[in-house]
Formats: C-alpha cells, structure tokens, sequence
C-alpha cells in the first residue's frame, strides 16, 4: 500500500514545477496594463506619487495605503517596464504562496499531493480573477507565512496594510482580519483537500 504522507519529488524540483505552472498559467497576461481595473488603479496612484500626489488628498480610493506603496515600487520603473515588474512581483509572490501550501500539505501528512495542492492554489487564481496583481495574491502569502501562534499579529498587521476594506474604521477592527485569515484558511483547506486527493491517484 502506498505512503500518502511522503512527498514524492524533492523541495527543489517541486518549486520548478510551480513557477513553471504559474508562467504558463498567467502568460497571456504578462505585459497587459488592463488586466483589472484596480490593478490600474493602484499603478496609476503609485505612478503618481512618485509625482508628489498624496494617497487620500490628490489621489482618493477606500483602499488601504499599503496597496498603493505596494505599486509605487514597480511605478517607479515607468511605463510599460512598470506593468511587467508588478506582474513579476505577483508571479513571485503567487509562487511562494503555492509553495508553503505545498509544505502545510506535507506537514499535515499529505505530502504525496503537496505539489498538487501547491498547482491547484495557482490554478484556482485563474479562475477567481486573481491572475494578475489583485489584493489577494500579495495577502495570501502574509496570510501562509504565520507559521505559529507567535507570528499572528505581525501577519494580521501585515495585511491589514493590503487587505481592501470597504470602511477605514474596519482596518482598525483585529476581528476583521481575523475573519479574513480564518477565511482564507478554508479556502487553504480546500487546496489541500484537493491536493491530498489527487496524490491518492499518484503512483
């Protein structure tokens, strides 16, 4: 009978085939300014704060600051350049997040569908509308990386820089973005649900 709880490829081959899966799977957006009309947003207000607008003043949204410091990084490279580095920093950003996916597989005992688990978080991504620098393909890997119990404000804080709120007062609420990370930990569940069942197909 086979063994479920072992991963079948090595940490560094595993990692290949997610990058590989998120290129081929976010390709035809590479290089496209309109992919959403927020991630046109938030380049247009990082763009113009390297302008001197102010988030809030010159520039208004209800989302949070963070977003926007977040795109003034890749703003800072212009146009088109800048299109392409956030679309990298999402691809990066998207899989690392597949990664410790695939990890939380392994460490609750599935690790033979650790690397389907990690593939099915990318592909789902697609099929939400999170296939191009959206808010929660930065906020999933704060939300992955809070590995114990000691780590969880420094995460709830980290996100509550990115996560979109439809109130200011709900970014100071930490039952918000508790509800938001318990939420995510379903949909995690999921993936892995997923990922374990394919590896009982695996040879």
């Amino acid at each position: 009978m086979p063994s479920f709880d072992r991963p079948t490829i090595s940490a560094n081959h595993r990692l290949l085939i997610l990058l590989a899966v998120a290129v081929l799977a976010r390709a035809l957006t590479f290089g496209n300014p309109v992919v959403h009309v927020d991630e046109e947003f938030y380049f247009f207000t990082g763009h113009s704060m390297w302008q001197g607008a102010w988030p809030f003043v010159d520039v208004w949204d209800r989302k949070p600051v963070g977003l926007f410091l977040l795109y003034a990084i890749p703003a800072a490279f212009g146009f088109p350049a800048g299109i392409w580095a956030y679309q990298a920093m999402a691809l990066a950003s998207v899989v690392a997040t597949a990664w410790l996916i695939a990890r939380m597989a392994e460490r609750l005992g599935w690790g033979a569908g650790a690397t389907a688990a990690g593939i099915a978080y990318i592909l789902w991504l697609d099929l939400l509308g999170g296939q191009g620098g959206q808010a929660p393909v930065f906020y999933n890997l704060l939300m992955m990386g809070r590995p114990g119990r000691s780590s969880n404000r420094i995460g709830e804080s980290c996100a509550a820089w990115v996560l979109p709120q439809w109130r200011w007062p709900a970014l100071s609420s930490r039952s918000n973005i508790r509800q938001w990370s318990r939420g995510w930990s379903s949909a995690c569940g999921c993936s892995l649900q997923s990922g374990g069942g394919a590896g009982r197909l695996l040879p």
